[in-house]
């Protein structure tokens, strides 16, 4: 039974609309949610006949952090971000509680739940303070169960940071055709993982690793194998932090493969993909058709594919990647 309840946290996001909080009997009838709404804190739970209301009247999706109360006590809500004026509201005749045993929401709902009282996806960004109730809740080790969850960097730059442990999914059902053009700009300190694939089920397409802090662009047609390899040499090698451009370039079935601007040796012959084959494009690791490959670990700024940039923050699929943040160290 929730009659009184006081939450306060402190986030950052550039996400638009996402779920923050969420509590709901299982009916879906009375619940409690803290969501955004086009970038604007929107607080509503609903007791009696119909539900309560209250917004915030300045967004807060500008990447900086920011401090969020909520409370309800028996019918009566308030809303306060940032400090400013506190906004009350309160419920018409019903009753004064919300009959939850369990469980709780933060940052969004299960794939097998779905609420029509929610508006938008999970939240994407960064919490680092929630308290219920005057207590601290360790969002890190408290959880019973969790997904896509990981950590958040203070001292940042822009890109993507894979943390060795997931996957972008960047698109789905996409064609390679006889043309084909892959930009990637990384850093990373670890000797081996997986850059970018675009392959199907069994692995045909077209896979960019690092191996032995060597860059291996493979193709594999499904009865042929080919690699390219660009080795570290001249204690030149791409595992030492810093920025580096990949470019992977198909014409004709001729490939060319290229580190900061110097070239592989060519593949001697032509190597055409099937072009009625569907790929999945995935940054980071493949579970598809390497599920035990070695993740990457490190962070990218710059993905194109054709000539068109590729946002990893709008993937299908994030398995511990946090979008739009490196770490600097």
């Amino acid at each position: 039974m929730w009659m009184i309840f006081e939450i306060t946290i402190e986030l950052k996001t550039t996400q638009k609309d996402s779920l923050i909080f969420y509590m709901a009997d299982p009916s879906e009838n009375y619940y409690a949610a803290l969501q955004l709404m086009k970038g604007f804190v929107f607080f509503n739970f609903k007791i009696g006949n119909s539900p309560v209301f209250m917004d915030s009247d300045f967004v807060i999706d500008d990447g900086y952090w920011h401090t969020i109360e909520i409370s309800r006590n028996r019918k009566t809500g308030t809303l306060q971000v940032d400090g400013t004026k506190r906004k009350r509201a309160k419920s018409d005749n019903g009753r004064k509680n919300l009959n939850i045993q369990s469980p709780i929401y933060i940052g969004g709902l299960p794939l097998n739940r779905q609420s029509p009282n929610v508006y938008g996806d999970g939240f994407d960004g960064c919490i680092r303070k929630f308290h219920l109730n005057d207590k601290v809740i360790d969002l890190t080790g408290k959880a019973n169960n969790s997904y896509g969850v990981v950590t958040c960097y203070t001292n940042t730059e822009p890109g993507h940071y894979f943390q060795g442990i997931g996957h972008a999914l960047l698109a789905n059902q996409q064609q390679i055709g006889s043309d084909f053009e892959l930009l990637i700009e990384f850093r990373t300190a670890q000797k081996d993982g997986l850059l970018f694939a675009a392959t199907d089920l069994d692995g045909v397409g077209v896979t960019v690793v690092i191996s032995n802090h060597d860059i291996l662009l493979k193709l594999y047609t499904g009865r042929r194998m080919a690699e390219i390899p660009f080795r570290a040499h001249n204690n030149f090698t791409v595992c030492d932090y810093q920025w580096h451009l990949v470019q992977v370039v198909e014409l004709n079935g001729l490939w060319q493969l290229s580190v900061d601007g110097i070239m592989a040796n060519n593949l001697r012959g032509t190597v055409r993909l099937p072009e009625d084959e569907r790929y999945r494009y995935y940054a980071g690791g493949n579970p598809l058709s390497n599920p035990d490959g070695i993740r990457f670990k490190g962070c990218i700024r710059r993905l194109e594919v054709n000539g068109g940039s590729v946002p990893v923050e709008s993937s299908i699929e994030i398995v511990g990647v946090v979008p739009l943040e490196c770490p600097v160290v």
